[in-house]
């Protein structure tokens, strides 16, 4: 089982400026799941490129654009196909139909999750815990 790891983790670690603190971020992963692959959903990747392109600061660009690139060759992406699809869709009209949704990008990357079986590492479970199956794995950013 491999770890997704949610986007706010990454944006937490990038406003942060601290050198290490993706590192010490990920340190709070529970020991058990320590061992296991961790990847993003290509949702990740877009939300991350998306604060490079609305960077208005040239400056704030060029160091955002660094960091997303750092992130992109460290850890691979999970892209949405057919599999990813069909679980958005059951996990999606269930939440709705409940009257709970979740964020169009949240309900992405929850459904990415299930479909491979992976565990989510998120600093928002709050949100993925009306998912119902979904494991996720809670730190502080």
């Amino acid at each position: 089982m491999a770890l997704i790891l949610d986007t706010n983790i990454f944006i937490a670690a990038e406003r942060s400026k601290e050198t290490g603190r993706l590192s010490a971020l990920l340190s709070q992963i529970p020991e058990q799941w320590q061992t296991e692959e961790a990847v993003i959903s290509v949702i990740t990747a877009s939300e991350l490129l998306v604060g490079v392109h609305r960077a208005a600061d040239p400056l704030i660009k060029d160091r955002r654009r660094a960091f997303v690139d750092a992130i992109l060759d460290q850890f691979a992406a999970v892209p949405i196909d057919l599999r990813v699809a069909r679980e958005h869709s059951r996990l999606t009209a269930k939440l709705l139909n409940a009257g709970t949704p979740i964020g169009t990008h949240d309900s992405w990357i929850a459904a990415t999750t299930r479909a491979y079986g992976h565990a989510l590492v998120t600093a928002n479970a709050g949100e993925f815990k009306r998912v119902e199956g979904l494991v996720a794995i809670e730190i502080e950013a």
